[in-house]
């Protein structure tokens, strides 16, 4: 089999696929955060669970993301000077800024303009802790999705990923390549029989489903990745490998669809076999978009001027795009019953819908990052990763290898 030449970036630089594949989760999340229609045929009764789906897939697509993209940061970093320092100050310039900002949002300015006595800011400033904390994950395990008002559940995934960085640089550190692999090997098994274990003795499915040792799989996986593609015939081994995965994986999800959608069984099955063939398949579809040949239809997909737009924004677009449906849906801005309807169906009023939301989302997204985001990521100059980057006076924002390594 022919491997198309690949070599993984120097610091400094990073994979344009990559924004083009963490485009296409974003595109994924938001599109099945913005459903508002219930079914009216078999049609529809066939397609939006799938569609809703995707925050779970687009979630997961993430994760596998982030577990290659960071591992591959530290192992190339772990020989430099000031690896931890560099590695957290670099990680908090690039999440801690937007995120605390929209919290500083949401608690302090925005009830200034609107009313701030409703049970739903009541209960986000009692919870507010957990929020500050990177803990929102264990939060909604605990206390159900209730307790994350104003449509800010979706922030449990960003608490999953903030505390994958806070312990995984130790244990990149500390082993040697070939034991890495071993680590991500028994994390990504482990994790599999992790929540069978804890379904099997009652634990709800939305807690195995949001708490952080539940999710490694994908993250362990991602890592994995990036610590093989940087040994003997590493890339060659991954590519072989990801197209015997992509049936398999293919194959275990159409089972979990088959056992039953939302039903108990295919909640477990979703919980257990889904979570990990959904990682498997982002896995491989990660190794296929990095080696792609220039000019093959992999690497037009992988790096579309839009999809790499949608990738650059992921992380802000992530963080608001859910809190602004919120805000639209409880003001009444947007009537779906003043849309036409096609026979019974809504589905002109809901594709509308996605395109002003995603539009919307976009935009504030864009502002974000020219006027907020970049002026924190030029800080990270200061803080250089190897003698490739010292040996450059400034690393240019868009070239960054991790300034888009969170969703």
């Amino acid at each position: 089999m022919n491997l198309p030449a690949y070599e993984h970036p120097p610091l400094g630089r990073h994979m344009p696929a990559l924004d083009g594949v963490r485009g296409i989760a974003i595109l994924v999340v938001m599109v099945s955060h913005f459903i508002i229609i219930q079914p009216s045929n078999a049609a529809e009764r066939f397609a939006l669970p799938l569609i809703n789906g995707g925050g779970v897939t687009g979630v997961q697509l993430f994760f596998v993301l982030s577990g290659f993209l960071i591992t591959g940061i530290l192992i190339d970093a772990r020989r430099g000077p000031h690896y931890f320092r560099n590695f957290y100050i670099r990680r908090a310039l690039r999440i801690f800024p937007l995120y605390y900002g929209f919290l500083v949002l949401l608690l302090f300015v925005l009830p200034l303009f609107v009313d701030a006595s409703s049970a739903e800011y009541q209960r986000l400033h009692a919870n507010q802790a957990w929020y500050w904390t990177y803990t929102t994950n264990f939060m909604i395990a605990l206390h159900r999705q209730s307790s994350a008002p104003l449509n800010t559940y979706h922030f449990w995934s960003l608490a999953v990923e903030e505390q994958f960085y806070l312990a995984w640089p130790l244990l990149v550190f500390l082993f040697d390549r070939a034991k890495l692999v071993w680590v991500c090997g028994l994390i990504v098994a482990g994790t599999f029989l992790l929540r069978v274990w804890l379904l099997h003795t009652g634990v709800s499915h939305l807690a195995v489903a949001e708490m952080t040792p539940t999710r490694m799989d994908a993250l362990a996986l991602g890592a994995l990745i990036a610590v093989v593609a940087r040994g003997p015939n590493g890339v060659a081994r991954l590519y072989r490998a990801a197209w015997i995965a992509i049936p398999l994986s293919l194959a275990a999800l159409a089972l979990v669809f088959w056992r039953g959608g939302g039903s108990e069984a295919g909640l477990y099955m979703l919980a257990t076999v889904g979570y990990s063939a959904l990682a498997v398949f982002f896995g491989a579809m990660l190794v296929l978009a990095i080696t792609a040949p220039r000019g093959s239809v992999r690497a037009w997909i992988a790096e579309h001027g839009f999809l790499r737009m949608l990738g650059r924004y992921s992380y802000c677009l992530y963080v608001i795009h859910l809190p602004i449906a919120y805000f639209v849906v409880t003001r009444r801005l947007f009537d779906i019953d003043r849309f036409p309807r096609l026979g019974a169906s809504q589905l002109p009023a809901q594709l509308v819908y996605i395109v002003l939301m995603s539009a919307v989302s976009i935009a504030l997204a864009w502002l974000s990052w020219h006027l907020y985001e970049k002026r924190w990521l030029a800080i990270k100059d200061l803080f250089p990763y190897s003698q490739i980057e010292q040996a450059k006076s400034a690393t240019k924002l868009g070239t960054d290898p991790d300034a888009y390594a969170a969703p």
